[in-house]
């Protein structure tokens, strides 16, 4: 299964951003009259002369430092391909509540399924369940050609999971109770 983790370098990131973001704002207002006035109360002319450019560059490099790591840790390759892909016949959406199970709300679906992989045609199901906290978890079932199961699991919602997509093929898959691939 591929995973990649982009949970804590998003908060980092932000919380740079945000840093930065303030840095600037208080070199800006240490630059107007009202600013300057509060400068000099608290210090003699270096302080007031300086402070405000190094508080402006320094807080426009941190919010750059931190844009830029946002910006990278967002490229989800598992997200990517699946947004890439050439979508195949639909066996429908399910979106199960809390304590439902796919084999009593999603038969006709799961089914469908089935009978692709009996005819070697192409299908795809999409399935929405909470987590224990409630959270929504999409995972994308996929039956390809040669009779490979993708399993696409999008847990960008759940705050408690690494907030990724997840990755996983098998060649022999199970049907009950779920849909999964056996584990190697």
């Amino acid at each position: 299964m591929i995973t990649l983790a982009a949970g804590p370098p998003t908060f980092t990131a932000s919380f740079a951003l945000v840093i930065g973001l303030v840095f600037v704002a208080l070199g800006v207002f240490t630059r107007t009259a009202r600013g300057s006035a509060w400068l000099r109360g608290r210090g003699g002319p270096p302080l007031t002369r300086f402070l405000p450019i190094g508080w402006t560059v320094g807080g426009t490099l941190f919010a750059l430092g931190g844009l830029t790591v946002l910006v990278l840790v967002d490229d989800d390759p598992v997200r990517d391909r699946w947004e890439s892909r050439t979508p195949y016949s639909g066996c429908g959406e399910v979106r199960l509540s809390q304590g439902e199970r796919m084999e009593t709300h999603a038969a006709r679906e799961v089914d469908c399924l089935r009978q692709a992989l009996e005819k070697t045609a192409t299908a795809e199901l999409a399935v929405t369940f909470p987590t224990v906290e409630g959270d929504p978890i999409r995972e994308y079932y996929r039956l390809t050609p040669q009779g490979r199961l993708e399993v696409y699991t999008d847990s960008t919602d759940d705050p408690h999971s690494d907030r990724t997509w997840s990755f996983s093929a098998c060649y022999a898959p199970e049907w009950l109770p779920e849909i999964s691939c056996p584990r190697r």
